[in-house]
């Protein structure tokens, strides 16, 4: 049987001490960030207003940003993949066999758990040369989008208790032997290349949903009080309208890019 594991999490798994370690520093450069922020702000003596916006909003993506870093190698590090003998192929995310906890000390304590399941994961796998049972089968390959150091793998799986659906993983750069997993992935989407694709509706989802939140946009504001170009009972239908547009424009582009 063939394992992929991140470089990472294969050599010497610190899952818990590199989560922690991230978030505290995201905090601590959080805080030392807004302190800075603050300090600029009365220091100076005009636009005090343009300059705190600017600021926080540069604070701001700089965190998420370092977040969004986080994120990706903790996915990185927690999803697996197997190859038995009968030439199947699997995969396990790991996040999904331990409890979902809330705040800071829960996120630690579930990044212990993490770092724990994955030992064994691993520790079994290599004695009994077997799939873990919290694993699912991929059938197919559907589609592979490319992204900067990931892409996004539309596929067809089957779990253990027989139950076939469509899922979406991402597989991050920094896997042990990652030319060979992307090969195998390749060989599930090749055999099902005579296929027909399913028709991509998210471009006319997406150039549906950004002229109604403009539009929704320019009445709200016009119905607004402090304008009073139109009537002002036009304001909250609008705004909601906005509010829909918006999240449908998201849902489709998360799909656009997702592949799915």
């Amino acid at each position: 049987m063939k394992i992929w594991m991140s470089k990472q999490t294969n050599r010497r798994n610190l899952f818990a001490a590199h989560t922690i370690a991230g978030m505290l520093g995201i905090l601590l450069l959080a805080a030392l960030l807004i302190a800075g922020t603050a300090a600029l702000v009365l220091a100076s003596e005009e636009y005090k207003e343009a300059s705190a916006l600017l600021l926080c909003l540069l604070v701001s993506a700089v965190l998420i940003f370092l977040a969004c870093r986080l994120g990706r190698s903790r996915l990185r590090d927690a999803v697996i993949f197997f190859k038995d003998d009968e030439d199947r192929l699997y995969v396990l995310d790991a996040r999904q066999c331990v409890p979902y906890r809330r705040g800071f000390t829960g996120s630690i304590r579930s990044s212990m758990e993490i770092q724990q399941k994955l030992d064994g994961i691993k520790r079994e796998a290599e004695r009994k040369g077997t799939v873990p049972p919290e694993a699912v089968e991929i059938l197919k390959v559907e589609r592979i989008k490319e992204h900067a150091g990931s892409c996004s793998l539309v596929c067809r799986i089957r779990r253990d208790q027989g139950q076939a659906g469509k899922w979406t993983y991402h597989l991050i750069r920094g896997y042990e032997g990652e030319e060979e997993l992307r090969y195998q992935l390749e060989r599930k989407r090749t055999w099902t290349g005579a296929v027909l694709p399913e028709k991509n509706r998210n471009p006319l989802g997406i150039f549906l949903s950004l002229p109604a939140f403009v539009l929704f946009g320019l009445l709200g504001l016009g119905s607004h009080p402090a304008l009073a170009l139109l009537p002002q009972k036009l304001y909250f239908p609008c705004l909601a309208g906005a509010a829909l547009s918006l999240y449908s424009l998201i849902y489709f582009l998360v799909r656009q890019r997702r592949g799915e």
